[in-house]
C-alpha cells in the first residue's frame, strides 16, 4: 500500500512539472510574440518613418540617382520585424556604402538626421585635377582621337572626361605605356609619384615653359610634352629639382635659340644627371 501512494504521489508531481512547463513555454512565446509585434508595429509608425531623403553636394551626379539608392534600402523589414524606414534603425552604412561603390566621383558621403521624417546625404565629390588618355594610334603627337578620363590630386581615375563638358582644354593630360582597360577606379601612379609630377608641372609653369602632357615610355621612363617646345625625358626615379635646375641652365645655350625659342629641339634628355643631351629638328 506504501508504495502505491508513493507511486501515485510522484505521478501528480510530474503531472504539475509538465503543466508548469507547458505554461512557462506558452508565456515566453506570448512575451516574444508580443515584443516582436511591438516592434514591428512601433518601428514602423508614422511618428518616425523617414519619408524625405535629401542630397547636397551634388555636382556632375542627379540627384535624384541618389535618393533613390537610398530609398531603395528603406524598403521592407529586418527579419520581418523592424521597419528599415525607421528613423533610429535604418541601414545607414549600407547606404553610405552604396553610394561609394556606385558612383566612383564621390570621395566622401555622410548621412545625418533632419527630422523624424527625413534624413539629408551630403556628398563630397572628387576635385578634377588632370585627364589620363588613352590614344588611339601608337604616337601620342598624332593621335586623332582619344578616350580620355578625369584624374583628381591623387591620381585617382574616377569618371570619363564628358562630365567636364567642353572644358577639358585646360587639364594637364597623362598617358600610360600600356592600356588600362577600363580605367575607372584605378591609379595612374602611386600618391607620392603623381604629387611630383603635378610638382614639376607647376615649377615648369613658372619658369614660363608649361607642360601639355606627361607619358610614360614603353623603358618605364616618363617624358614632359611642353606646350611650346620640346619633350623633357626623366627618369622614374628622377630627382626633379635636379633635373628642373639641369634644363635651365641649358637653355640659355646658343645653339638652342635661347630660352625664347626651342622651336629646333625635338627632345631633351635629362636621364643622366648632368650630363644632357638634345636633339635637333
Amino acid at each position: 500500500m506504501h508504495g502505491r501512494t508513493h507511486n501515485l504521489k510522484s505521478a501528480r508531481l510530474a503531472k504539475r512539472r509538465r503543466i508548469a512547463l507547458l505554461w512557462r513555454t506558452f508565456f515566453v512565446i506570448f512575451c516574444v510574440l508580443g515584443a516582436w509585434g511591438s516592434v514591428f508595429l512601433l518601428s514602423g509608425h508614422e511618428w518616425v518613418t523617414i519619408r524625405d531623403v535629401e542630397v547636397e553636394g551634388a555636382k556632375t551626379i542627379v540627384p535624384t540617382e541618389i535618393t533613390d539608392l537610398a530609398e531603395e534600402f528603406l524598403i521592407g523589414r529586418y527579419l520581418y520585424t523592424a521597419s528599415r524606414a525607421n528613423i533610429l534603425l535604418y541601414p545607414k552604412g549600407a547606404i553610405e556604402n552604396k553610394i561609394l561603390e556606385l558612383f566612383p566621383q564621390v570621395e566622401r558621403v555622410s548621412i545625418s538626421f533632419k527630422n523624424l521624417h527625413a534624413i539629408t546625404i551630403r556628398l563630397t565629390e572628387r576635385t578634377p585635377e588632370a585627364l589620363w588618355c588613352q590614344a588611339e594610334s601608337s604616337t601620342v603627337t598624332k593621335s586623332v582621337t582619344e578616350h580620355c578620363f578625369v584624374l583628381d590630386a591623387d591620381g585617382f581615375i574616377f569618371a570619363p572626361d564628358s562630365i567636364l563638358g567642353s572644358s577639358t582644354t585646360k587639364y594637364l593630360k597623362f598617358y600610360s605605356a600600356k592600356s588600362k582597360g577600363d580605367p575607372i577606379r584605378q591609379e595612374y601612379a602611386s600618391v607620392e609619384y603623381f604629387y611630383a609630377l603635378l610638382d614639376f608641372a607647376k615649377d615648369l609653369a613658372d619658369s614660363d615653359f608649361p607642360v601639355s602632357f606627361f607619358r610614360e615610355r614603353t623603358d618605364t621612363d616618363f617624358e614632359a610634352k611642353l606646350l611650346v617646345g620640346p619633350r623633357l625625358i626623366f627618369g622614374r626615379d628622377a630627382d626633379f629639382v635636379s633635373v628642373l635646375s639641369n634644363f635651365r641652365a641649358i637653355i640659355s645655350d646658343p645653339n638652342l635659340g635661347g630660352a625664347g625659342d626651342l622651336s629646333t629641339v625635338d627632345y631633351v634628355d635629362l636621364r643622366y644627371g648632368s650630363k644632357v643631351f638634345y636633339k635637333a629638328y
